[in-house]
């Protein structure tokens, strides 16, 4: 089935085609009689299409170069025969009446067979813009395969998604091809528009948080979905490294962007490094700062000792070696959902979010409900207040007694769970 190409602004053009009532949608008539051929090239020379070939340039483009170059009526009549033979097997309801605002009156002269086929190309043909208003890595991460399903779902040829230029260029762009990734398109121009966030507006977004339920269910919400699925995004590999150069080794990651995410147990990264190198494997740390904390509330984090670290280390290199590596320690946070998204094993430690927020798939996870657990859950995170505890400060707890009370056996029990399981050297 061959792709299409077409934008919402050549079904325009097609309008004057499809809608001539003087011209058969199987017309054979020669290529330099065929109305829609002759408007496709007309259309060209006068200011509203030169409008379109300047925004949509290579979509106008790659369509008026396979018509223009055609010589005879049969490739025109083939091309369309196909077309509608792909909407017929997609499956479209064709008693469907979609809420279409056309800006041509044509559509009123067409037929009703003909009706039906100038909606079901404008449904599949229309603009969609789905914003991010989260630059965070774990945000991107979990929210970007649901703009695929939401552009196969609704039959479109391209989605246009902006997000993070770091995200989108280093995972994205060359793993999938549909996506038009922050384009300077006028918002005008689009026939939809969603802005996904964590956002309170439950009436507008369709969910509160904080709320015991998955993040990823955030943007299925936003997008309309009434059935939730977890779905990992496809990720670029640019630089693959030979995993019989890095047999044996584990990823972790201790950093994190509130104290309330950290593990914070004072012995407890040390001790999980120290057991990993009994047992012969190598560990990466893969944060990008050394020490990393809060000036203010004067707490910092240092990455445990024995570890291959490189401050600073570039994103790409981040993915290569979680790629090969046996599995990743970590935190809720983003090098969490990154590792997921490549497929190997996550063993996360987190006691401020309930297990219910994460992923599930090859999920090792570590939480207690003995002591103060779930804030994250029950209370709206402060991003500005590094030592956020609302627990504490209302009851006079322990400062971050979720984490505090997870030792280093409780993470060595995941490990060895990994280790000892018949796929583990498999991976």
């Amino acid at each position: 089935m061959h792709q299409r190409l077409f934008d919402i602004d050549m079904l325009k053009l097609m309008l004057c085609y499809v809608a001539n009532p003087r011209t058969l949608l199987w017309d054979e008539s020669p290529l330099n009689r065929s109305p829609y051929f002759k408007c496709l090239v007309t259309g060209i020379n006068n200011e509203e299409s030169k409008k379109i070939y300047d925004d949509y340039m290579d979509l106008l483009k790659i369509n008026y170069v396979k018509l223009g170059r055609c010589s005879n009526s049969i490739t025109t009549y083939e091309y369309f025969i196909n077309l509608y033979e792909e909407i017929k097997n997609n499956g479209f309801d064709y008693d469907l009446e979609p809420k279409v605002k056309f800006k041509t009156k044509d559509v009123t002269t067409i037929g009703d067979g003909q009706h039906r086929m100038a909606i079901l190309l404008f449904l599949s043909m229309k603009k969609v813009l789905i914003r991010f208003n989260s630059g965070a890595l774990g945000d991107t991460v979990l929210w970007f395969p649901y703009t695929e399903k939401y552009r196969i779902e609704h039959k479109l040829d391209k989605i246009w998604v902006n997000c993070k230029d770091l995200w989108a260029d280093t995972f994205f762009k060359p793993v999938y091809p549909n996506h038009i990734l922050n384009s300077n398109h006028d918002p005008s121009s689009f026939n939809e528009i969603y802005d996904i966030s964590c956002s309170v507006d439950a009436e507008k977004n369709r969910i509160t948080y904080p709320s015991f339920q998955p993040l990823q269910k955030i943007i299925s919400l936003q997008l309309g979905f009434k059935k939730f699925e977890e779905i990992r995004p496809k990720i670029y590999i640019r630089d693959k490294l030979n995993k019989k150069d890095y047999s044996n080794i584990v990823s972790i990651g201790i950093q994190s962007t509130a104290q309330a995410k950290y593990w914070n147990n004072p012995t407890g990264w040390q001790e999980t490094v120290d057991y990993l190198r009994s047992k012969e494997m190598t560990v990466y740390c893969l944060d990008r700062s050394y020490s990393y904390g809060n000036v203010k509330a004067d707490m910092w984090n240092i990455i445990p000792d024995n570890t291959i670290f490189e401050q600073g280390i570039d994103i790409n290199k981040i993915v290569s070696i979680l790629s090969v590596s046996k599995f990743f320690i970590g935190l809720s946070s983003g090098l969490s959902w990154l590792a997921w998204a490549i497929g190997i094993p996550v063993i996360m430690i987190s006691g401020f979010s309930d297990p219910i927020s994460e992923f599930t798939t090859k999920m090792y996870r570590v939480h207690t409900k003995q002591g103060c657990n779930s804030c994250f859950n029950r209370s709206r995170l402060d991003p500005k207040l590094w030592e956020w505890c609302p627990d504490q400060d209302e009851n006079k707890k322990e400062m971050f007694e979720c984490s505090k009370i997870i030792t280093s056996k409780d993470v060595i029990k995941k490990i060895n769970l990994l280790i000892y399981e018949k796929s583990f050297n498999k991976i």
